[in-house]
């Protein structure tokens, strides 16, 4: 007994099409075709290897982070998302917003550069604590700061030691968590935020 498993793309059930039958192999080619064309996007995730656990320099940050995005525009075609590490910026005791309007307008205008539309996804930490710090993650195109997440769901031991946002879908700085880059909508989520989901 073979289990019967149905696809469909575009409302069309393609697990009927014959691998054999060159008309069939066209017709599934073309299905995938339009779907890369409608999606018109691309996530890169940027990891770097740090030497010890000093907390880098806004200055320093910034320039890896325009290095960055220059390469990676440079090596892509058309529109996407750069995703960074959380913590990128560190704002040490002050409140991880004194430092959302230096980022939005930076970023911001090193994207206005850009031919093409793209989204940079950055955490900054703040109110380090022995046991805890906020986070938050903001996604900033050429146009500044388009959305804001900040941590809700703690891990237990920063439970009563950070300011969660209320829910999932509470804003930051009058900002969604939501983006949307070519009819895709994008949710940011920081650090342990994807458990809280569930």
């Amino acid at each position: 007994m073979k289990p019967t498993v149905r696809l469909y793309s575009n409302e069309m059930q393609w697990c009927s099409l014959n691998s054999d039958d060159p008309n069939d192999v066209a017709r599934f080619r073309n299905i995938i075709d339009r779907r890369r064309k409608d999606l018109n996007g691309w996530v890169a995730t940027v990891t770097l290897q740090s030497d010890d656990d000093k907390d880098y320099p806004y200055n320093e940050r910034m320039k890896a982070l325009s290095e960055i995005v220059n390469h990676v525009s440079r090596e892509t075609h058309g529109d996407g998302v750069i995703l960074f590490p959380g913590g990128w910026f560190y704002a040490d005791k002050k409140e991880p917003c004194t430092t959302y309007n230096w980022a939005g307008k930076k970023i911001g205008e090193l994207l206005g550069e850009i031919e093409e539309r793209i989204f940079v996804c950055i955490g900054i930490d703040g109110r380090v604590s022995e046991y805890a710090k906020d986070q938050v993650g903001i996604a900033i195109s050429k146009d500044g700061i388009d959305a804001m997440g900040r941590k809700f769901h703690p891990t237990a031991q920063e439970d009563g030691n950070i300011k969660p946002a209320d829910d999932y879908l509470s804003e930051e700085g009058g900002k969604s968590r939501i983006f949307e880059l070519n009819g895709v909508k994008y949710y940011m989520c920081v650090c342990y935020d994807t458990y809280g989901l569930g």
